[in-house]
């Protein structure tokens, strides 16, 4: 069913061809373009996502036709195919571009198909234009599996068997595996310590105790030493060290690294330093020998905002391939990179938005990385892994990727044995919920956070209403697990109001300054965007909407649109003063605006950093405070919006903030410090500077504190994480 008919609205032969193009989708991937449990669901899907790239369900699909598939799937009519014509002569194209064995077999395809199409039929009421157009793509299609046949084998090539390994629950999820080279042992840390498992027997012995708080494992080739990684302290750095399977205390070989592995003729070592706040990433990637000498920088990003993930060594030790990642507000890039060792020269592999952390190189040549999908049952991404083969000369794929691995939620971790035939990867879940602390601010201190939201579904707070009875926070218990909508909680109750529901995500949500109007981001998307063309670049820009809503009920009108919006916050009553950010290429340019009438200027241009869209409005409106970063110590600038010069606050001893929130007096700021990416610790900063450590949660993103009007409570976020380490064989 189209888009339009969905709504409801008048339909024609553009109507016939987008039902088409679902089943076209269907014959070449052998599912279905949109996907639910219900029938709302599916409506949504059809009416907000995009479907799954046909090519990653089925590697073997021409490029033309897939973008053939692609404009018949259009959600706009208007941009989609326009007449059966117009898509008979696509497909033929199509047909004459296909080599002369596949155009023989089309012919005789078509030939032995037109009886059935051309029978007449009352019920169905098809073009003539279209009907051509199925004898067509049936023909080809048919040709094409016919001619590819025996030449490949990855359309058939099976799945890996896999199976799980450990049984961690959500309270003790797993925090790193590692199967032996030589398959014997399954190293694997959680929060009771690190252990050594018999892969045969299921025999397990301690090797560490909590304390150390393993977060990375990999082992040495002879199978006999395990390096790993963990933070000393919550302000510390990743600390990379070895140890023997026989017990024994870590010797340390670098103050910093983590994913570290070792080369397989075990002379090398590399590993990510500088800590980028994105999970299992680095801003550099490092070499150094076998016991921690001659350490050396190899990879430094190109530009802001690059980050490095999983280095893995080829089969011969003479090149590296790794993740080339940039995470934007609205969208990502990712790319696996080739590095050969020998001259320095790099080649990409892999290029793909929905590219995660997590690569291996398998003996037998083949590259394993990781790509992000689409789950229709909740919002939290699933990852698997899909391998490609590599020519090791020239860096370049020698055949279609396949897939590797099939199951919901995330993978990352991967490790394999030295005869490939064996990868141990984590698969995990985390499922974000809103927590809920009293503050004093004499001590500082947090009461033990408590758990507000227990739904099974994702979380995040961002606001309090104006008596600081409720929380308001985003959340995706209500459409399915797959769009944000707009809840507020009562601090002494279980269940939630839901205040603004839409098919249109909404990314960040507060509250106008009296509290009267429910303030939110709509992200750029298919339906929701408003596309506008610079004259000068002629670069499609997708524009984010500010939209309002009453807070006692009523419809949402829009606020303001524009591009590259990507925060936004207004002071707390009396003031009334709210506030957005817009980022351009060098610049972040902070602007204020009326929520009722749209009316907007310009107040402040500050420089873009590393730290983001990081950036908070004081409770009375009159001061911005932004983090940035400086030679050796994390600052926060404090930038009044009116007749008062900027100066900046360093905090000692701590670094990688993630997150930064005013206090409810103005007197100091809440801060979210992960040094390693995979712990973040919940800080209250003074104006002066002394940070006081209130809660430590391992976590890959922010734990951000919002603070109710009074002072009393903060509501954060906090992750529950299930994670496990699961066996692949058979690939």
């Amino acid at each position: 069913m189209s888009p339009e008919q969905v709504r409801g609205k008048e339909l024609d032969g553009r109507t016939d061809l987008f039902s088409f193009g679902a089943v076209l989708y269907e014959m070449c991937t052998g599912t279905l373009p949109f996907q639910g449990d219900t029938s709302g669901v599916i409506f949504e899907a059809i009416l907000n996502r995009a479907p799954v790239a046909p090519v990653r369900l089925n590697p073997q699909i021409p490029v033309r036709l897939e973008e053939i598939i692609n404009k018949l799937l259009e959600k706009d009519r208007e941009v989609r195919c326009q007449s059966g014509a117009e898509l008979k002569a696509d497909l033929k194209r199509l047909q004459r571009d296909t080599n002369s064995s596949a155009t023989s077999q089309l012919s005789a395809a078509q030939a032995s198909s037109a009886s059935v199409v051309q029978r007449p039929e009352k019920k169905w009421q098809i073009p003539v234009a279209i009907a051509a157009a199925l004898v067509l793509i049936f023909g080809f299609l048919f040709a094409f599996v016919l001619s590819r046949r025996g030449t490949s084998s990855q359309v058939t090539h099976p799945l890996a068997t896999t199976r799980r390994l450990t049984s961690n629950p959500a309270e003790n999820p797993l925090a790193a595996s590692a199967i032996s080279p030589d398959g014997k042992y399954l190293a694997y840390a959680d929060k009771t310590g690190t252990y050594l498992r018999l892969m045969a027997t299921g025999e397990t012995h301690s090797l560490l105790s909590d304390k150390f708080d393993i977060q990375f494992l990999s082992w040495f080739p002879d199978s006999t030493r395990l390096l790993l990684s963990f933070q000393p302290s919550p302000s510390a750095k990743m600390s990379l060290a070895v140890m023997s399977i026989l017990g024994g205390t870590p010797r340390q070989l670098s103050d910093e690294g983590w994913s570290a592995r070792v080369s397989p003729d075990g002379s090398q070592i590399v590993c990510l330093k500088a800590s980028t706040n994105y999970g299992e990433t680095g801003a550099e990637i490092w070499l150094m020998s076998a016991d921690g000498s001659n350490a050396r920088k190899i990879v430094t990003p190109p530009s802001l905002g690059i980050t490095f993930a999983s280095p893995a060594w080829s089969p011969d030790s003479r090149s590296i391939a790794y993740d080339t990642l940039r995470f934007g507000t609205y969208t990502n890039e990712g790319t696996v990179e080739i590095l050969r060792l020998a001259d320095g020269t790099k080649s990409t592999l892999v290029n793909s938005s929905d590219l995660g952390w997590g690569v291996l190189w398998l003996p037998d040549g083949r590259v394993i990385y990781v790509l992000a999908e689409a789950n229709p049952t909740h919002l939290q991404n699933t990852s698997n892994f899909w391998a490609v083969p590599v020519d090791p000369s020239t860096g370049r794929s020698t055949a279609a990727p396949a897939r590797l691995t099939s199951g919901e939620d995330f993978v990352d971790h991967a490790t394999v044995t030295s005869d490939g035939k064996k990868i141990v990867f984590n698969r995990c879940k985390v499922q974000l919920d809103v927590y809920l602390a009293e503050f004093s601010s004499k001590s500082p201190r947090l009461s033990t956070p408590r758990r507000l939201t227990l739904d099974n579904a994702d979380d995040v707070p961002l606001d309090w209403t104006s008596d600081d009875r409720s929380v308001l926070f985003l959340s995706t218990r209500s459409q399915g697990g797959n769009i944000f909508d707009i809840f507020k909680q009562a601090i002494d109750q279980n269940t939630a109001d839901l205040l603004v529901s839409s098919p249109e995500q909404k990314q960040i949500a507060r509250l106008s300054s009296d509290g009267s109007q429910i303030i939110y981001l709509v992200p750029p998307g298919e339906q929701t965007a408003v596309r506008q063309t610079r004259p000068d670049t002629q670069n499609k820009q997708e524009i984010v909407r500010l939209m309002r809503s009453p807070i006692q009920g009523g419809p949402s009108q829009l606020i303001l649109q524009g591009p590259d919006i990507v925060n936004f916050q207004c002071a707390r009553a009396p003031a009334h003063r709210c506030i957005l950010a817009r980022g351009e290429a060098k610049n972040y340019i902070f602007v204020e605006f009326d929520p009722m009438s749209g009316a907007q200027h310009e107040v402040l241009r500050l420089p873009q950093t590393s730290a983001g869209w990081n950036w908070t409005l004081s409770p009375d409106g009159s001061t911005l405070a932004t983090l940035e970063l400086s030679s050796a110590n994390q600052q926060i600038r404090l930038a009044p919006l009116i007749g008062q010069p900027q100066r900046s606050v360093t905090v000692k001893d701590w670094s990688a903030f993630t997150s930064i929130d005013w206090a409810a007096d103005g007197q100091g700021f809440f801060v979210s410090s992960n040094p390693s990416g995979r712990v973040s610790t919940l800080l209250y900063v003074d104006l002066a500077g002394n940070a006081h450590p209130l809660w430590k949660v391992k976590n890959f993103q922010a734990s951000w504190a919002i603070p109710s009007h009074n002072g009393k409570y903060v509501a954060m976020p906090a992750p529950t994480t299930e994670c496990n380490a699961w066996l692949a064989e058979n690939f």
